[in-house]
């Protein structure tokens, strides 16, 4: 019996977390293989009950989500500068500068400072100091329908192309493709 100060009885169907706990180990076991017998799942039972579960079933990782998960952690195990968000992020602005008079060098363009933003997921907001390369505005649509296609924002009639999200190499084909362009 219940009260106002004593807990609810225990339903006799309450599910033992030591067998739940076994079941989750041989579903996590079985990912990635075809005869799941092989990859540690004992228990035909526990196959039968996650394929009755409407909600297991949809909450469990195919092979391509699991395959997707390993190549991001493998790629944040080898280092940061593996994860271009993460090296252009963590990247010296006196050095996205250097590339921006670089460009601007190359491109008879100006160098202006700007704020990059980092993106949409865990960071929508963050902001960082960025240099980029201030070109006429009117080779916004010539770059962005070239080949290879350059894409900046015009702002103010001028088209900055951000240096924080060029390597040294991509800002040496901006240049090749911003010299097409004027010379057509």
């Amino acid at each position: 019996m219940a009260g106002p100060l004593l807990p609810p009885p225990v339903p006799a169907a309450t599910p033992d977390l030591t067998q739940k706990s076994a079941d989750f180990n041989d579903i996590l076991g079985s990912f990635g293989s075809r005869n799941r017998t092989r990859r540690g799942v004992s228990s035909k039972t526990t196959m039968l009950r996650e394929r009755r579960n409407d909600v297991q079933r949809a909450l469990r990782p195919d092979k391509l989500a699991v395959a997707a998960l390993e190549g991001t952690l493998a790629a944040l195990h080898a280092g940061p500068d593996e994860v271009p968000v993460l090296r252009m992020a963590g990247e010296d602005v006196e050095a996205v500068r250097a590339r921006a008079e670089r460009l601007a060098a190359a491109t008879g363009g100006d160098v202006e400072a700007t704020t990059a933003r980092v993106g949409g997921g865990a960071l929508p907001l963050a902001e960082l100091a960025s240099f980029a390369c201030a070109l006429p505005a009117e080779l916004a649509a010539p770059l962005r329908l070239g080949e290879p296609p350059v894409v900046g924002i015009v702002r103010d009639d001028r088209l900055l192309l951000d240096c924080r999200t060029l390597s040294d190499t991509e800002a040496e084909e901006a240049a090749t493709a911003v010299a097409a362009c004027r010379s057509r």
